[in-house]
């Protein structure tokens, strides 16, 4: 295993579960209207989904003792009143997040503690990017 690209790319995933409770938590103050009660539900459960996953890839990464990132992906996370475009915010960011940790699957397959870890988080993305492609088909 090439411990210097596996810690580069957990670290990628870190910024993304970064990111992503940021962005959830922003979006869970700002929802309103009909979506109110179930989204903001919906986005708080995303964004403390988001903190444990950070806190298994850190771990992850001291494990293979390298550092882990303390900055979010810089993609911008777009402010908006519109449920309908938070969800598509959201939709783009799980999708990054599962093509993130799909690329560092093959290269743990020698750690089972890392891939049963990441394989976990990574069945997590799925479920997330497949819960909010299902909301956005209902269009709210």
């Amino acid at each position: 295993m090439d411990k210097a690209k596996v810690i580069e790319l957990l670290n990628g995933c870190l910024g993304w579960e970064y990111r992503a409770q940021l962005l959830y938590a922003h979006y869970a103050e700002f929802v309103g209207g009909v979506s109110t009660g179930w989204l903001k539900e919906h986005f708080e459960e995303e964004s403390a989904e988001s903190i444990g996953h950070a806190q298994k890839v850190r771990a992850i990464i001291a494990h293979l003792d390298g550092i882990p990132t303390v900055t979010p992906d810089p993609t911008p996370i777009p402010h908006t009143l519109d449920a309908v475009e938070m969800l598509k915010n959201a939709l783009k960011t799980e999708r990054k997040a599962a093509q993130a940790y799909s690329e560092v699957m093959p290269l743990i397959k020698e750690d089972p503690i890392a891939t049963h870890d990441i394989m976990h988080i990574y069945m997590d993305e799925v479920r997330s990017t497949e819960e909010v492609e299902q909301i956005l088909r209902g269009s709210i």
